[in-house]
């Protein structure tokens, strides 16, 4: 046993030495070797500097990610009511801009009726939405969770109402006419809403209800107030809206701008006029159905009681 751990003390000595000697010895590095060591490291830093700029445009991008981030989660989110008002009211404009120009469109042999885009327009909708409440298999579609029904058939009546006084209004208005009554619906909305929700209704709501309406009065110019046939040329009125005919401004079929008729002026004003009251009926029965129901199920709700009234409207016409 001593003979074996004197070998083994004399081996690791013979190891540490030969290390030493391995490790004290330096390497001899030649002139082409070493040529080749900082080519190969200037080529390393050739190759790093277009990641350096990536670096720097990720950067940029960062930076206007986190502002945009940053403005969103502190003006949006807070105020995602009015954001989202502001958005749909910005596609309904479009909505009505379509609508006019197909009733103004001359390619058609009789102009289009209302119904007709309407009823495009909901079947789109239906479609679409019971398409994705079909995917996700929500409980509560076609016709929304029980206890709240008759708040889905207040918002189908009251947006079929909203729908169809704006687009009956432009045939006797222009667009722009027609929308600046229709922005009547916001006080109209928050009325109905202090009668039947109890929220509150400001003194300066009321101030710009009054002031609101004192202008649907100078739009629709009724013959009672205002007298004798409109101003308007109807003559120039065809002639941009690219009508064949020169004079068609009485008739109200929906080819020229607006309508000439005093009477026909004060028929479309009350149609737009009717859009707002139906609106507010909407926005109140949404506001109380609230969490109860996916926002897509009242849509879809809304737009198959428009295609009932349709349906149910064209029988009542073919019996008569």
């Amino acid at each position: 046993m001593a003979k074996a751990s004197s070998y083994k003390r004399l081996d690791s000595r013979a190891s540490e030495k030969s290390l030493s000697r391995i490790s004290i010895q330096p390497r001899s590095i030649g002139d082409s070797e070493s040529e080749t060591i900082a080519q190969s490291s200037v080529s390393s830093n050739k190759l790093w500097q277009p990641g350096l700029y990536l670096t720097r445009r990720h950067r940029i991008f960062n930076r206007i990610a986190d502002k945009f981030v940053y403005c969103y989660n502190s003006y949006v989110v807070p105020n995602m009511g009015v954001t989202l008002t502001l958005i749909s009211q910005f596609f309904n404009s479009l909505m009505i801009l379509f609508c006019k120009l197909l009733l103004m469109d001359p390619d058609f042999d009789e102009p289009m009726h209302p119904f007709q885009i309407l009823f495009v327009r909901m079947s789109i909708t239906y479609v679409c939405c019971a398409i994705y409440l079909i995917i996700k298999h929500d409980a509560d579609f076609p016709f929304g969770p029980k206890g709240y029904r008759k708040y889905m058939i207040g918002r189908g009546i009251g947006g079929y109402i909203a729908v169809a006084g704006q687009y009956f209004a432009l045939l006797y208005l222009t667009m722009s006419d027609t929308i600046s009554i229709t922005f009547l619906a916001p006080v109209i909305t928050s009325l109905m809403a202090y009668m039947f929700l109890h929220e509150r209704f400001t003194k300066a709501e009321a101030i710009g209800g009054m002031v609101a309406f004192v202008g649907v009065i100078f739009i629709s110019r009724p013959s009672f107030i205002f007298g004798g046939e409109s101003t308007l040329d109807s003559t120039t009125a065809g002639t941009e809206a690219g009508a064949t005919t020169v004079d068609q401004g009485s008739s109200g079929n929906g080819r020229n701008l607006e309508t000439s008729d005093p009477k026909l002026r004060l028929l479309g004003s009350l149609f737009a006029l009717s859009a707002p009251f139906g609106t507010g009926i909407a926005m109140c029965s949404i506001r109380k159905i609230g969490f109860h129901a996916h926002a897509l199920v009242t849509v879809s709700f809304f737009a198959l009681n428009y295609l009932y009234l349709f349906f149910s409207w064209n029988n009542v016409n073919s019996w008569s």
